[in-house]
């Protein structure tokens, strides 16, 4: 389905109905136009927005119990692993070419 949010969905089938559209699903097999149609939909958007929900509070379930164990979440820090190469680049003058033909030698055995 296309909607995210169950009400989302039933606005748009109303306003579909106002118009005069005929909301037929071929790829689940439902349509809107009968009355049994009509509730297979409204279900199958139930549960959706269910398992959605479900997901959700799973995830920061998850979260909170990586949390509290002491994880660390998220990118990690990498802005001072970059500052030597800054440095190196500012104080020598050199283009960032210069500084990686630099520590390529530097690496060298």
């Amino acid at each position: 389905m296309i909607f995210l949010y169950f009400k989302h969905l039933l606005l748009a089938l109303e306003e579909f109905r106002a118009l005069g559209v005929q909301f037929v699903s071929y790829q689940e097999n439902i349509d809107t136009t009968t009355p049994l149609g009509a509730a297979v939909f409204t279900i199958v958007a139930a549960v959706a927005t269910l398992e959605r929900d479900l997901i959700r509070e799973r995830v920061r379930a998850g979260l909170r119990n990586a949390r509290a164990k002491g994880k660390q979440l998220g990118r990690p820090d990498t802005r001072g692993h970059f500052q030597p190469c800054r440095d190196l680049q500012s104080n020598a003058g050199g283009s960032p070419a210069f500084v990686g033909r630099y520590l390529q030698h530097s690496l060298q055995p």
